[in-house]
């Protein structure tokens, strides 16, 4: 099966504390290492509450700044070409 994004609800707050999120980064590790072409590199990123507004000037900065959803614990990935 191909993806390029796996969602999980849950019925109420669960606790994400730090050996599961270690474990997460593990399995996430592997999905990255074994899904890239030669010469990439794909790793787990980022991680923490999910951006729902990120500001494009200066002044939507200044004025309401980055916001999150603390209840979505999100995890992005990156890719780039190595030599």
């Amino acid at each position: 099966m191909e993806v390029c994004k796996i969602e999980i609800d849950f019925p109420v707050l669960v606790d994400i504390d730090l050996d599961i999120q270690i474990e997460l980064d593990k399995i996430l590790k592997k999905i990255c290492d074994r899904n890239v072409l030669e010469g990439q590199k794909m790793w787990p990123s980022s991680f923490g509450s999910k951006p729902t507004y990120i500001p494009i000037t200066q002044a939507e900065e200044k004025e309401r700044g980055i916001e999150f959803d603390d209840t979505i614990f999100h995890i992005g990935c990156s890719l780039k070409c190595v030599d």
